[in-house]
């Protein structure tokens, strides 16, 4: 009996408090990770919007290629937006489920104006042609009040 109470005295282990410690501060990791981790879903969704922008502007400036004039029109219709000209063969392209591209034409038809709108609606993109550069953040509230800005 002596033998067996000095062996349970001799193993270590961890006291309650111990425990209740750790589990403290892996729920204060997991506090803090959480919400990061959870915001990257978001963000990759509104960066599926800027790439279907930078595919439109690809596309119509292969359509100015080949034309030599810009499209009149984008036409969107359910996951594709097609931009045509009257008596030239149109180009469409099919976007990212869920996301909206829409486009217009500049006044003198020697530019246009881009904008796109993530699924989730929180981030719309622009491009001015006139600008050059890249796709941009707007600061358009949507996508129909990004097509009415001034388009420079």
């Amino acid at each position: 009996m002596r033998k067996f109470r000095t062996l349970g005295r001799d193993e270590g282990g961890f006291t309650f408090i111990e425990l209740m410690v750790g589990g403290v501060i892996i729920g204060i990791l997991a506090g803090v990770a959480i919400p990061i981790y959870l915001d990257y879903g978001a963000e990759a969704v509104d960066a599926t919007a800027k790439v279907d922008a930078r595919n439109a502007v690809t596309a119509i400036e292969g359509y100015f290629a080949e034309n030599l004039t810009y499209p009149a029109s984008g036409v969107r219709s359910d996951g594709t937006i097609t931009f045509e000209t009257a008596d030239l063969a149109p180009v469409t392209m099919k976007l990212t489920a869920g996301n909206a591209v829409g486009y217009a034409l500049a006044d003198g038809g020697d530019g246009y104006l881009l904008c796109a709108q993530s699924t989730s609606g929180g981030a719309t993109y622009e491009f001015f042609s006139k600008q050059g550069g890249g796709v941009a953040v707007s600061a358009a509230a949507d996508l129909d009040a990004c097509l009415t800005q001034p388009n420079p």
